[in-house]
């Protein structure tokens, strides 16, 4: 059942069994494991059914370190959540990513990632992924592996694009015909009410931009509305405690952490063509994929390096046909005809060439023996070490609703800049070692370059804010991804990530969203 907040009655009490604060990917997975059974879930969502209609403004924050991407571009308000903004890539995470490297401070998960495979397979069913999605020798026709590089050195590795990577339009209809879900529009989320010595939390207080206040409560609440938020909502419930909630350790909002991207080095390959059908998209059984090559864990460990990956890009003269293509998928996206531009229709049924330059950069329909690329590069990504001091806080301004706004303080360590020099100049050495070509590696990238920082940025991948510790002392939740100290307060989504390793987040999210909502079957009444 679909609600909108905006038309109940003023000071509305809602109730259920589990209350889901954020209708996004995490919050999404978690409700779709509910749907029929007997349990009452109450979703609460800040934008609308079909995207933020103006709540979106309620993202902007105060930034004073890094600049930080995620923060606008990142995450949107509305029925499905960023799952609109996501381009479907699915990768579970390396064991080494759950386990306590010695020369990564703050490392280690509280579960091994042999307890997390069983829901990576269900988390796979929902994006209606292969059962071998994510073995190079399962995929065929992804070639990857014939590279034949150093297996000490560099590893291949392979991403899986859903083609059910829209998840709230695929349960919208499920949603809105249930007879044990509701869905609350229009609902922001501003305050969650404790009970008065704060050992739970008796309901969560929510408004809407026109100004309509109600209440929800329930037996569990489950916050799920993304890192930033999530550690914002938590941060800035604190009538009771001025700490906030679940916050008396000082470590809601610690650990941000996002992937750090940079462009190291520009390839050189007189087998332009073969090259691109060794390591672009390929698409099989009607999933695309697309080929990686990932730092070797006995490098990582010899070198003090984090977990990452590199990527040959090839870049296209087609800056004015991706603008225009942009903006005629937003609005066939969003079934929004009238803003269909005749200026955009004309000028790309004229360049046709050009909209065959953006399927190559963009899709992975044409080939480079089509259109020649503009340039070849290198693109790595690693993951971050996890420093408290890269951090969401309060800041003293205030959004439409009266919540002080996000302060966010990114801040990216030598870490990160030595684990891309070591990936670039690994890959240097490999590509020139197998006949794949010359790099040029950027100048940034030396290691007496203060100012490499200037060359890299966030992916939108925001983690980190409320992880998950095997103790109050080093985290927010518990293993089973409750807060510590309020038995009835759990978080879902990627910001309970202690690391994050080098893969997209979102098939981990899913995971553990799956298995939050087991552990809630069996512990809810």
């Amino acid at each position: 059942m679909m609600l909108d907040l905006r038309t109940l009655p003023p000071n509305t009490m809602l109730d259920a069994d589990i209350c889901v604060v954020g209708s996004g990917i995490a919050g999404l997975a978690l409700a779709r494991e509910f749907l029929n059974s007997p349990f009452r879930v109450l979703m609460v969502e800040s934008g609308g059914a079909s995207g933020d209609e103006g709540t979106n403004i309620l993202n902007e924050g105060e930034t004073v370190g890094l600049p930080y991407f995620s923060t606008v571009y990142g995450r949107t308000r509305g029925f499905g959540g960023t799952s609109e903004l996501w381009a479907g890539q699915c990768t579970p995470m390396d064991s080494c990513d759950f386990e306590v490297r010695p020369w990564v401070q703050n490392s280690g998960w509280p579960f091994t990632r042999a307890k997390l495979d069983p829901f990576y397979r269900r988390a796979s069913e929902v994006f209606a992924l292969p059962e071998k999605a994510f073995a190079a020798d399962g995929v065929s026709g992804a070639s990857v592996a014939g590279f034949n590089f150093d297996p000490a050195k560099l590893v291949p590795h392979v991403s899986a694009f859903s083609p059910r990577r829209f998840l709230g339009r695929e349960l919208r209809d499920l949603m809105q015909d249930s007879s044990n879900i509701s869905v609350v529009l229009h609902a922001t989320a501003t305050r969650l009410v404790p009970n008065p010595d704060s050992t739970s939390i008796d309901r969560i207080e929510i408004r809407s931009l026109t100004g309509q206040r109600a209440w929800a409560r329930a037996r569990a609440f489950v916050l799920a509305c993304g890192a930033i938020e999530n550690a914002r909502l938590l941060l800035a419930s604190n009538d009771r405690e001025s700490c906030g909630v679940g916050n008396r350790n000082d470590l809601v909002g610690r650990f941000l952490q996002d992937h750090v991207i940079g462009s190291c080095a520009v390839v050189h390959s007189e087998r332009v063509a073969s090259l691109w059908r060794q390591v672009d998209i390929a698409r099989v059984g009607g999933v695309r994929w697309a080929a990686k090559f990932r730092l070797a864990e006995a490098v990582q460990a010899a070198t003090g390096s984090l977990n990452a990956t590199a990527s040959i890009v090839f870049d296209y003269e087609d800056s004015e046909a991706v603008e225009r293509m942009v903006r005629l998928y937003r609005a066939l996206a969003r079934r929004a005809l009238a803003e269909l531009r005749t200026a955009d229709l004309w000028y790309l049924a004229k360049n046709p060439m050009k909209v065959m330059g953006f399927g190559a950069r963009h899709m992975g329909y044409a080939m480079p023996s089509v259109i020649r690329p503009r340039s070849i590069r290198l693109s790595c990504i690693t993951e971050q070490a996890p420093s408290p001091d890269s951090r969401i806080g309060l800041s003293h301004e205030m959004d439409r609703l009266g919540i002080p706004r996000a302060k966010i303080d990114w801040r990216v360590t030598e870490a990160e800049g030595r684990t891309l020099r070591v990936l670039a100049e690994l890959c240097e050495r490999e590509f020139a070692r197998v006949g794949i070509g010359k790099l040029t590696l950027e100048p940034w990238l030396e290691a007496a370059d203060p100012h490499w920082r200037a060359n890299v940025r966030d992916i939108l991948h925001c983690a980190g804010t409320t992880r998950i510790g095997a103790d109050r002392k080093n985290g927010v939740v518990d293993p089973n991804c409750r807060v510590f100290d309020i038995p009835n307060l759990f978080i879902a989504g990627s910001s309970v990530f202690p690391t994050s390793g080098h893969a997209n987040p979102v098939l981990t999210m899913v995971a553990l969203s799956i298995r939050l909502a087991d552990h809630l079957k069996a512990t809810v009444r």
